[in-house]
């Protein structure tokens, strides 16, 4: 199939998606067009009002229960956006928080996790024992809750860690992003005492992993996103088999980021990030992936297949359109377009792994 068909099929959604977006959050900006085709960066505030109807139409703060993925790794977050408890045999990780919101959302839904034991076994989750708060990016969307969970005396928070691009943006409460800077719908609580997994690189420019326990995190850089945006990936075992689980992140150019080198850019080499970023991903092979927007891993099908089946069946990753590689390679090809740039390797990669398996 040609890759414009295989991009534009479930793409539909999902651009859709970021252009109600653009429109509801009463983005300021020139009503004419680039001669790329895409719309100018917002350069004033976006309304409170516009991000919270997004919010309410994707479900971005509608509490929903937990469910068991693998081995530690629990998703305790809101219907539309992902948030995961990642048990160690030291405490315990929360990789994201969601809106301003979702904190307590996401307290209830930890608190719930006990309910999914098989009888005669206890799954409680203490909250004192939730010590390392993680993030992929520092959007309002996925650490709008972190302060939440830093200030509150229910939890024993020892660090709040994420890779060094996006501390600051953590610490400012997004004053300082290069697309948001003055959008104040995208404002969030600032965190203070934010570390970076940058004191955990190695001279080769790789990341130690984030061991906690019997845990490890390998820390993949996948910017452009946010220059900090991070992906995650651990192994762990369930019943006896081990399982290597992907937390993506960076695969999503917003609509307004001006990725054409030739042009005025967001940030100088966004292009040239989420470049690597695309090959970096494509290189993964997960058996089971997740994300921080659940729309992203069709959460919604998964969850009920989980109703009938048994983890980790329902989150395996079975290839084809509706797998991990072809919504990376996806993503890739409409990258390189907006780039204006060749999309050779790209549609390579959507031509061998967006067909039925």
């Amino acid at each position: 199939m040609p890759h414009d068909a295989l991009v534009a099929g479930r793409d539909v959604k999902f651009f859709s998606i970021i252009f109600l977006f653009a429109i509801a959050v009463g983005c300021a900006v020139s009503p004419a067009r680039t001669q790329e085709g895409e719309l100018p960066r917002c350069e004033a505030p976006i309304s409170n009002a516009g991000v919270n109807w997004v919010s309410r139409l994707f479900k971005w703060e509608t509490r929903t229960s937990p469910v068991h993925i693998a081995g530690p790794i629990y998703f305790v977050g809101t219907e539309g956006l992902g948030a995961y408890l990642i048990k160690t045999s030291d405490g315990h990780i929360l990789l994201n928080t969601g809106m301003r919101s979702s904190g307590p959302m996401i307290e209830w839904s930890i608190s719930q996790i006990k309910h999914l034991a098989p009888k005669g076994k206890h799954e409680e989750v203490k909250t004192k024992n939730i010590k390392w708060l993680l993030a992929n990016h520092a959007h309002v969307d996925h650490v709008g809750g972190h302060a939440y969970f830093k200030e509150s005396d229910k939890f024993a928070i020892e660090e709040v860690r994420v890779r060094k691009p996006d501390t600051l943006l953590l610490a400012d409460g997004g004053k300082t992003d290069f697309q948001y800077r003055n959008c104040k719908g995208f404002a969030f609580p600032a965190v203070a005492g934010v570390k970076d997994f940058d004191e955990d690189r190695q001279q080769s420019g790789t990341y130690l992993p984030f061991t906690r326990g019997d845990v490890s995190l390998q820390i993949i850089p996948t910017p452009g996103h946010t220059r900090g945006s991070t992906t995650f990936m651990a192994e762990v075992e369930h019943h006896g088999k081990k399982y290597k689980v992907v937390f993506l992140d960076g695969a999503n150019v917003n609509l307004g980021y001006k990725v054409n080198p030739l042009k005025e850019q967001s940030y100088t080499d966004i292009d040239e990030d989420f470049r690597a970023t695309f090959k970096r991903l494509i290189s993964l092979e997960p058996d089971i992936w997740l994300s921080a927007h659940t729309a992203d891993f069709d959460f919604d099908d998964k969850r009920k297949l989980a109703a009938t089946k048994q983890s980790p069946e329902p989150w395996l990753d079975r290839g084809g359109p509706d797998g991990y590689k072809c919504f990376v390679a996806r993503r890739w090809v409409e990258f390189e377009r907006r780039a204006r740039a060749p999309v050779t390797e790209a549609a390579q990669h959507l031509s061998k792994h967006c067909t039925s398996p």
